[in-house]
């Protein structure tokens, strides 16, 4: 994300946060398919939807918020295996 912000709006900057996290939860999902689940790789992967969760809210995108949930509930599961 540019350090500049004064030209964005909110849905801009929603989308730059959705972006840049759906890119981490990928890398992360690629890799623990790679490795095999821990706690550890899927910790970044909970964040990166509880960011979007919360960006969600703030734009008030009810689907989304639902998704990063489900996304989130998945992800506790598969720490407990």
């Amino acid at each position: 994300m540019s350090d500049d912000l004064s030209g964005l709006n909110l849905y801009d900057l929603f989308r730059e946060e959705v972006e840049s996290q759906a890119a981490q939860l990928v890398d992360g999902l690629l890799s623990v398919e790679r490795t095999g689940r821990s706690g550890a790789a899927i910790e970044p992967l909970m964040r990166a939807a509880h960011s979007i969760k919360g960006a969600g809210r703030v734009v008030q995108a009810e689907a989304v918020v639902q998704t990063a949930h489900a996304l989130e509930d998945a992800l506790v599961a598969a720490q407990h295996g």
